[in-house]
C-alpha cells in the first residue's frame, strides 16, 4: 500500500541525492523537452533525463547513449491536449544499487483499465545492463483518473 509520506518520497528523494559532475546539455539535443534530471544514488557519472513525450535518456561524460534507458510513449499522453502532461518526474529506489528499482510519474494514455489523462506512478527495474531498464517490468502502484489538461488539482484534496 502506498502511503501518503510514500508518495512524497518518491517526488523528495531525487532532491537529497548525491550532487553529480558539472554536464552542460543542449536544448537542441535529443531530450529538447526535459521534465526532469536525476542520477542513482551515489552514481555520478551518468544523468538520467527524463523528456515530456516519455523517453529517458542517459548522458555518460556530456554524451547521449545512443538506446534510451526506458521508451514510453505508447504509455505517456503528452499532448493531448497539450499542457502540463506527459512524463513528468522520476525517482530511484534509495537501494537501487541492491533491487534496481526506480518509479515514473506520468500522464496515461487511455489503456484499459487506466483512463486518458490518470496520473500515474509505476515501478520499474534495471535490465542487466545498466543502461536499460526492463521495460516489461512495470507495475502501477497509483492512477488518478484525471481529466483536465494540467496536473494541478482543481480543488483541494487530501491523502489519508
Amino acid at each position: 500500500m502506498i502511503t501518503a509520506s510514500l508518495l512524497g518520497s518518491l517526488f523528495l528523494l531525487p532532491m537529497f541525492q548525491t550532487p553529480l559532475k558539472s554536464t552542460f546539455i543542449n536544448q537542441n539535443s535529443p531530450a529538447a523537452s526535459i521534465t526532469f534530471i536525476t542520477s542513482p544514488p551515489g552514481d555520478l557519472d551518468r544523468l538520467f533525463i527524463v523528456t515530456q513525450p516519455g523517453v529517458i535518456k542517459i548522458v555518460k561524460n556530456g554524451v547521449y547513449n545512443a538506446t534510451p534507458f526506458l521508451d514510453i510513449t505508447s504509455k505517456v499522453s503528452s499532448s493531448i491536449p497539450p499542457g502540463e502532461r506527459g512524463l513528468l518526474g522520476m525517482a530511484f529506489h534509495p537501494n537501487y544499487a541492491s533491487n534496481g528499482q526506480f518509479f515514473v510519474y506520468y500522464t496515461s494514455q487511455a489503456i484499459n483499465p487506466i483512463p486518458l489523462g490518470a496520473l500515474t506512478i509505476v515501478r520499474y527495474t534495471v535490465s542487466a545492463n545498466p543502461d536499460i531498464a526492463d521495460a516489461g517490468s512495470a507495475t502501477t502502484f497509483l492512477a488518478i483518473a484525471h481529466s483536465a489538461s494540467s496536473t494541478r488539482p482543481s480543488t483541494p484534496s487530501t491523502v489519508g
